[in-house]
């Protein structure tokens, strides 16, 4: 927590029931043509590889990029904490890791710690198409910006169109073509904008970006066996 506080980089904390990783490096994908960017390697989302991750940032880095993980109550408040984020996303909650939790809505009041380590300045994100989320921020009157498909976020999508292997929406009247399949990925385009826009990016440098994302491994990756093509999408997977 120390060497975060005199790094002199900003950091972007990410936590949800699925998703982390995806959003993690599509705003890494993106910020990293504007600004000097470190990334968690992999999944370091615990509590050595959070540290990891903040004390292997490269000299004259801008942005951390950071996931919090979680499978029992109180670690990403410990996290938080370590952290310090200029910006909190909370992606999702799902009914994951309920043998260490035991109800949805511990799972709702431990993802939401997050906010706890934000810096007096900072801003939190959540996931408005979760009313859990609104619920909690609302009775904890914690300030937030949202962003969601439902059309009263404050970050939204338009025009969205699932294909084969990838998706498309407009932001901001921009198309966006996104290398990736299924809702949950725009979920996590979308959360990945909210990020790159409170850096100043364009909805049109974010097009540009994301287009050129290759995905990740074993994160609804894609695969061909002959005439097989298959979605891996085995690490860590839950239900949602």
């Amino acid at each position: 927590r120390e060497y975060r506080k005199r790094a002199g980089y900003k950091v972007v904390a990410i936590t949800g029931s699925v998703g982390k990783t995806t959003t993690r490096q599509i705003t890494h994908h993106v910020l990293s043509q504007h600004f000097k960017t470190h990334q968690s390697p992999k999944s370091f989302n615990n509590n050595i590889g959070l540290p990891l991750t903040l004390l292997n940032a490269p000299k004259g880095t801008e942005i951390v990029i950071a996931e919090l993980g979680t499978n029992h109550l109180g670690e990403i408040l410990y996290l938080t904490r370590i952290a310090n984020p200029d910006i909190a996303a909370v992606m999702n909650v799902h009914p994951a890791h309920l043998e260490g939790f035991g109800s949805l809505e511990a799972i709702v009041k431990e993802k939401m710690s997050i906010s706890e380590g934000l810096l007096s300045d900072g801003i939190m994100i959540i996931n408005s198409d979760f009313e859990q989320l609104v619920d909690f921020c609302r009775a904890k009157k914690i300030n937030f910006t949202s962003f969601g498909k439902n059309g009263k976020a404050d970050v939204t999508a338009k025009n969205i169109c699932f294909h084969s292997l990838s998706s498309s929406f407009t932001i901001d009247d921009i198309l966006i073509e996104l290398p990736l399949p299924g809702p949950g990925n725009v979920d996590n385009a979308l959360a990945a904008w909210t990020i790159c826009k409170l850096f100043g990016i364009s909805a049109k440098d974010f097009a540009n970006a994301v287009k050129s994302f290759s995905g990740n491994v074993m994160r609804a990756e894609v695969m061909q066996a002959g005439s097989l093509t298959i979605l891996n999408d085995c690490y860590n997977a839950n239900p949602a």
